[in-house]
């Protein structure tokens, strides 16, 4: 199950998709060239970043899912996982 942060983050590129990006990752439908900031499976780690298509195989349906930041790239969720480090530094 996926469910999204409060502070949710998308970068330009995913901005203009918004919409369309949550319905599918709520329905768990296919989604191209998305890339997701996530709590990691290592709780040793502070985030994991993941491609959208891996919340298909059954490892990921079968844990729960917390989005910080959606991306186009993998480039764009690593300058989006700077904002999160810096809001979670200022708490």
């Amino acid at each position: 199950m996926v469910s999204f942060d409060e502070g949710l983050l998308y970068s330009e590129k995913a901005l203009k998709q918004k919409k369309r990006i949550e319905s599918r990752l709520m329905n768990g439908k296919k989604l191209k060239n998305v890339w997701l900031l996530t709590d990691p499976a290592n709780p040793r780690n502070l985030y994991e970043i993941i491609e959208s298509k891996l919340l298909r195989f059954s490892y990921y349906k079968n844990k729960d899912i917390r989005v910080y930041a959606v991306g186009k790239s993998r480039d764009e969720v690593v300058t989006l996982l700077l904002s999160v480090l810096e809001k979670r530094e200022s708490l």
